[in-house]
């Protein structure tokens, strides 16, 4: 792993295309402008089951860590992360190596609906688990190219009907399924032109205008569809051009995120592709900047109160040679990067490589301000879990 989230892994006889020479004005116009118990099975347009979900018989696939991570620690006391006046700290980790329903295989992109379901794209099991808050797992789709099969789906988002979108690295496409899991649409193919991919990583539905956003990224671009998949535009150019840009989030106010990962820094832009600002390693000053010491930012989300979460994966090595990582937590309004999360406290490991963000809905008030809390979902891709962090104090 270096550029791209796996390389290109499951097709490396694939020849990955030169960047593109960007165009001055930053965008190509080339196109037009229920809470279900439990998934029973995955259907096709005709209506017939195309693949299982399993139900697993551990109850969440996840160890509770709260209890060992209390406040009172002499040892992780100093290691805790202050923001707000209150202090992120991991409330659960989820799952472990393996093939079962509740277990990874190098999870990548992860998704919350409004119910407080999860998702998680599990690349290397080739499948999309979906976890529900009263703890039931469900493994869905198999390897493959049909409808409802993946390879190396990379990223999961939802939109306001809690339908979910996954975006396939290897088939190069996206498949949306509605909140039953019945498949309602599937578009992309390998390729270059507008409306094809090249090992795509991340998808992004905007919650103003349902537009569908897909972090095109061995194309250099991230490409803008609308809820029927049809092509709208491109982004192929923001100042210097985008490197390698692999994860895309939009806002409630249509601010465009691009984490462009080998350029150590995220832009905030319209969906034009307009900049507002950057954040990351200054490298000019002709535009509105945040300085923060991202290595490889891998992806990033927005909470309710405007807080930008950055999952940063390209940490130096660690003592076992694997890439350590961290969550940076930026308030764009305020211009500054607010703190960086490295250590999750005892018994608990270091975050490696984490290349999903999500933010979970805001159910509960803050016992002390009444303001809502949103807590987070971050996949520690080379660990194999989940991690889910809330605010404390």
């Amino acid at each position: 792993m270096s550029g791209n989230r796996f390389d290109f892994l499951e097709f490396s006889d694939d020849r990955q295309p030169e960047r593109p020479a960007a165009p001055d004005d930053g965008i190509e116009e080339t196109g037009i402008n229920a809470s279900p118990a439990g998934l029973r099975g995955l259907v096709g347009p005709d209506g017939r089951p195309v693949s299982e979900v399993g139900a697993s018989s551990d109850p969440r696939g996840y160890q509770d860590f709260l209890d060992q991570n209390q406040s009172d620690d002499p040892l992780n006391g100093p290691r805790d992360q202050e923001s707000r006046g209150a202090t992120m700290r991991p409330m659960e980790v989820i799952g472990e190596r393996g093939e079962r329903a509740g277990q990874f295989n190098f999870p990548t992109g992860i998704a919350v609906d409004s119910r407080g379901i999860l998702f998680v794209a599990d690349s290397y099991n080739h499948r999309i688990q979906r976890i529900t808050p009263d703890g039931a797992v469900s493994a869905i789709g198999t390897k493959g190219t049909g409808y409802a099969q993946f390879l190396s789906p990379q990223d999961v988002a939802v939109d306001r009907r809690d339908a979910f979108y996954v975006v396939e690295q290897g088939n190069h496409r996206v498949q949306k399924f509605s909140a039953t899991g019945r498949q309602e649409l599937i578009f992309g193919h390998k390729g270059h032109l507008p409306g094809e991919f090249f090992g795509p990583t991340s998808i992004a539905v905007s919650p103003m205008s349902g537009d569908i956003y897909v972090a095109d990224t061995g194309n250099f671009r991230i490409q803008r569809f609308d809820q029927k998949g049809r092509f709208l535009s491109q982004i192929t150019s923001t100042g210097k051009g985008l490197i390698s840009p692999q994860s895309v989030e939009v806002d409630h106010h249509e601010n465009v995120y691009i984490v462009d990962t080998l350029g150590h820094r995220i832009i905030q832009c319209d969906p034009t592709g307009r900049e507002f600002l950057a954040i990351g390693r200054r490298r000019r000053t002709d535009m509105d900047w945040i300085d923060a010491p991202f290595i490889e930012p891998r992806a990033c989300a927005v909470d309710i109160a405007g807080f930008l979460f950055v999952a940063d994966g390209g940490e130096p090595l660690g003592q076992e040679g694997k890439p350590a990582g961290r969550i940076h937590i930026v308030d764009p309004i305020a211009r500054r990067n607010e703190t960086a999360i490295e250590h999750l406290g005892r018994n608990l490991d270091r975050m490696t490589r984490p290349t999903g963000i999500a933010i979970a809905p805001a159910f509960t008030p803050d016992p002390q301000t009444g303001l809502l809390r949103n807590e987070i979902y971050v996949a520690d891709t080379m660990n194999h879990r989940i991690i889910r962090m809330g605010w404390v104090g």
